[in-house]
């Protein structure tokens, strides 16, 4: 339990599994899906895995399916043991506890636009 899995699928999105057993009994809420102000209904459940890590999970259910999240949520007990599957794209980390924080002056910009190739150079034709 809680070993994460790397799957990847054929859209070529990166998907994580993970496996836990809940804390609480999960719940069902209207949670922000974007940015521009839309709620969905929410399935929020948190577990904690085999090596202590603790994780909080949201499953967005479609408009207007308030009922059916509701259901899944009374399903979900503390003590209970579930998997889920996660986009690495959607998945938020939180780090508590760090140490040796340090800035580095000399790092890539990782957020910089890559650099053009240069033109390719004309070779000479042997004859």
């Amino acid at each position: 339990m809680g070993k994460p899995l790397l799957a990847v699928a054929p859209t070529a999105t990166c998907t994580l599994q993970y496996e836990g057993r809940l804390v609480e009994n999960a719940h069902a809420a209207q949670r922000p899906t974007d940015h521009q102000g839309h709620f969905a209904p929410t399935l929020c459940f948190s577990v904690v895995m085999a090596l202590g890590q603790h994780i909080d999970v949201q499953q967005f259910f479609p408009v207007g399916h308030d009922d059916e999240c509701k259901v899944a949520a009374a399903r979900m007990r503390k003590g209970q043991v579930y998997s889920f599957h996660v986009g690495l794209e959607a998945l938020r980390l939180v780090a508590n506890g760090v140490s040796h924080v340090r800035h580095v002056s000399d790092a890539p910009d990782l957020f910089a636009p890559a650099p053009s190739p240069a033109p390719a150079e004309l070779q000479p034709v042997s004859a």
